[in-house]
C-alpha cells in the first residue's frame, strides 16, 4: 500500500469512527476528533490520492452529513414537543 493509499484508508477509518460516534449519540466525541480530521485532510490535499479513495471518502462523508442532519432534525422535533 502506498503512502497515498494509506492516507485514503486513514480518512475512511476516521469517517467510520465518526459515524459510530453519531450512531451511538457520542456527540461530545466529535469535536475532540476535529484535529485528527484536519490533519488527515491536509495530508489528502498535499498527496495524490487515488480516485477510488476519493469516491469512498465522498460517500462516507455524505452519509455522515446526512446522519447528522437527520439527528439534528430529530432533536429539534423533540424540543418542540
Amino acid at each position: 500500500m502506498t503512502r497515498n493509499n494509506k492516507v485514503g484508508a486513514a480518512i475512511i477509518e476516521y469517517l467510520e469512527k465518526e459515524h459510530e460516534a453519531i450512531i451511538e449519540g457520542k456527540f461530545d466525541d466529535i469535536p475532540k476528533m476535529i484535529d485528527e480530521k484536519r490533519r488527515l485532510i491536509n495530508h489528502l490535499i498535499k498527496n495524490k490520492t487515488e480516485h477510488s479513495d476519493f469516491e469512498r471518502i465522498k460517500i462516507k462523508s455524505e452519509s455522515n452529513q446526512n446522519l447528522l442532519l437527520a439527528t439534528m432534525k430529530g432533536i429539534r422535533a423533540a424540543q418542540r414537543r
